[in-house]
């Protein structure tokens, strides 16, 4: 028992004040540490990089920053900055806002990210949906150095055009997954570029994109015979659009949502009969649903939501 005091006594030295001073858990192998911080959301990473420099060098390795998610918070120029500098590989920014940060700091972020492209894989997946402050300019900036992402979601950008989509797609050729639910300038034109530019996708949400129509589900039906997902609920998309489909995307198509859409039962046995992996029908807000026993008939693996 005495060695023992005074083994921990070796380790316990009194400051003036009487207060312990105790550096044993710095002295624990970095492994240690970063599994530690590992758990810690990224806002508490921050905190803890200002404690000491071990601390600091451990709370801002790489490993530590490869993916980061980010909701609901607010966002400022220097803390964009200091997020680039991590070269985060997984990005993803949701319904973040703030009045200190400005379109400026998003597009200094993404140069800084383009700097890292030339050692590292760079940023691959990438959320952005719901940041009010991407605009044209910023949008095209990121567009330009990102050349090697595999999913992006611009959920409701007011930033989304054509002519900025096709520049993305132009650079982003190995996109697969594409999200731009609500976005109010995507049109046909904007899926008449992604079944141009990237005709290998696997995944595609436009629901909500009201002026997407039957005129733009024929050059991605035919030009992306690839997809296993595709979300046009509540556009203008018809009988016409789900007969494509149908015809040219049964090998792959798995998931379809066509919830809000004017569309017959017929249109809808024909997709189920002719796409044989098809698992996930999405009909809500549909008025003509054909009866489960004839959905059953043709396709036995579907499941359609709501049941008829």
């Amino acid at each position: 028992m005495k060695k023992h005091l005074m083994s921990t006594n070796q380790h316990l030295k009194l400051q003036p004040a009487g207060v312990p001073e105790c550096d044993c858990w710095l002295r624990l192998p970095d492994e240690v540490w970063l599994s530690i911080l590992s758990v810690l959301p990224h806002s508490d990473l921050c905190r803890v990089a200002q404690a000491c420099r071990r601390l600091h060098k451990l709370a801002t390795d790489h490993t530590l920053w490869k993916k980061l998610r980010i909701e609901n918070s607010t966002l400022s120029d220097w803390w964009l900055l200091c997020v680039g500098r991590r070269r985060p590989h997984s990005l993803c920014l949701y319904s973040c806002s703030s009045l200190s940060a400005a379109s400026c700091g998003l597009e200094m972020f993404f140069s800084l990210c383009r700097n890292s492209l030339e050692t590292c894989p760079g940023l691959q997946h990438l959320n952005i949906g719901q940041v009010p402050k991407i605009n044209s300019h910023s949008f095209t900036v990121m567009a330009s150095q990102l050349k090697y992402l595999i999913s992006l979601n611009l959920t409701g950008l007011q930033a989304v055009t054509n002519v900025t989509v096709e520049t993305l797609l132009q650079s982003c050729t190995n996109l697969q997954s594409l999200t731009l639910s609500s976005c109010p300038g995507v049109t046909d034109q904007t899926l008449h570029n992604i079944s141009k530019y990237t005709p290998g996708i696997r995944s595609l949400d436009v629901s909500g994109c009201n002026a997407v129509t039957d005129a733009g589900i024929q050059p991605l039906a035919v030009g992306c015979r690839r997809l296993h997902k595709l979300d046009v609920s509540s556009t203008d998309t018809g009988n016409r659009g789900v007969t494509l489909l149908a015809n040219y995307c049964g090998v792959d198509l798995h998931t379809v949502k066509l919830s809000f859409c004017h569309i017959s039962s017929e249109s809808i046995l024909k997709l189920c009969r002719r796409c044989k992996r098809l698992k996930v029908l999405h009909l809500y807000g549909c008025a003509q649903l054909p009866t489960e026993q004839e959905i059953r008939e043709v396709n036995t693996n579907v499941k359609v939501c709501p049941l008829p």
